[in-house]
């Protein structure tokens, strides 16, 4: 077992990290991604293939233009009677 890290605040309290602890940190971060990675190799397989659409041009402004005045819209509408 390494010896223990000290750590120490600005008004002098110590704290100690066990080496043993820092070790099984990092293996609960691994099971993690290997849960994510299983995850997203499910999604990936229920896509179909093809079907991710990339929008680009007039049809990706005109989206982007359309949120803009959706929210907008619903900002002015609730704001303005509170101006008035």
């Amino acid at each position: 077992m390494d010896k223990p890290i000290s750590l120490r605040r600005f008004d002098n309290t110590y704290y100690h990290l066990d080496t043993d602890t820092t070790n099984t940190m990092s293996g609960t971060v691994q099971q993690a991604g290997a849960k994510l990675e299983e995850v997203k190799q499910k999604v990936e397989a229920a896509a179909p293939a093809g079907t991710a659409e990339k929008l680009s041009g007039v049809a990706l402004y005109s989206r982007f233009a359309f949120a803009g005045a959706v929210c907008c819209s619903l900002t002015h509408g609730g704001l303005t009677p509170v101006d008035v």
